[in-house]
């Protein structure tokens, strides 16, 4: 598993403050189960599976911002997880946190993530983690810059 040390890598970069104290940041996976198929052609051998489990991020005396916290997870998430600001079910509930306020200016974080990875096994057991699915994927040959000037559907015009 790979993506815990990815996100503590984006809020340490975010927010320094988290790297002086060692106590100021925690990372633990729990319900973690793996998910695996047969292969194919009757093998019956798996050719890759998928770590599935829950993230849990615990930030404690936390004083930054808390709008800057949710978008540097949710930066994270679109790099690491796209699937969960794709689909509306899921997006519903990007991730999950609670907080525990200490004062005016601190508060104890808890932010939970459901995440999966896949792992692929070649023919000669070689393992390697698949690529996320990027999240806007260009056109293929168009240039990122090109413009959108007109839709047309059946001959009509859907766009000015």
């Amino acid at each position: 598993m790979r993506k815990h040390d990815a996100l503590r890598a984006a809020l340490t970069a975010a927010f320094p403050d988290l790297t002086r104290d060692p106590q100021a940041l925690s990372i633990y996976i729990d319900k973690g189960r793996i998910a695996a198929r047969a292969g194919p052609g009757g093998t019956n051998r798996a050719t890759g599976f998928e770590w599935r489990y829950t993230l849990n991020v615990v930030l404690l005396d936390f004083a930054g911002d808390p709008n800057r916290l949710a978008a540097t997870v949710l930066e994270w998430i679109r790099a690491a997880q796209p699937e969960r600001l794709q689909n509306h079910t899921a997006g519903d509930e990007a991730f999950s946190f609670e907080v525990d306020i200490l004062d005016d200016d601190k508060a104890d974080i808890a932010i939970t993530i459901a995440l999966d990875e896949a792992v692929d096994i070649a023919a000669d057991g070689t393992m390697s983690y698949r690529d996320e699915p990027d999240i806007d994927p260009p056109f293929e040959g168009v240039p990122p810059e090109t413009s959108l000037d007109a839709i047309t559907l059946g001959g009509a015009g859907l766009l000015p």
